[in-house]
């Protein structure tokens, strides 16, 4: 039960310092806002982080896990570049005039 109430009471302390005006303006408004939350996202997520990981020693699987047999990968898997970008057929196939009449115009324009 004391445990409790100096929780509460410490919880009122940080809000008071927080969100009681001083000179017209709170802390919260004062010590810009953004700073104060990210080091409140940042404490919270070190406090989860701790706490998440104490179980991990203890954690056993009651039996062995199915060991899956390997995949094939299909057509499109290993066209994909290192980007994950599948490589289009061309849309058009040129004539064999059509394409030497390109490679002039190319040629030209350089």
């Amino acid at each position: 039960m004391k445990l409790l109430l100096g929780f509460v009471l410490l919880t009122a302390l940080a809000l008071a310092v927080l969100f009681v005006p001083i000179q017209g303006r709170t802390l919260w408004s004062r010590g810009a806002a953004r700073e104060v939350a990210q080091f409140v996202a940042h404490g919270l997520r070190s406090g989860w982080d701790a706490i998440a990981s104490l179980g991990e020693e203890h954690a056993r699987p009651t039996r062995p896990g199915r060991i899956r047999p390997a995949r094939r990968q299909t057509v499109a898997e290993v066209r994909k570049s290192r980007d994950g970008i599948v490589a289009q057929p061309p849309k058009e196939k040129l004539q064999a005039d059509d394409r030497a009449a390109l490679d002039k115009l190319v040629s030209a324009a350089r």
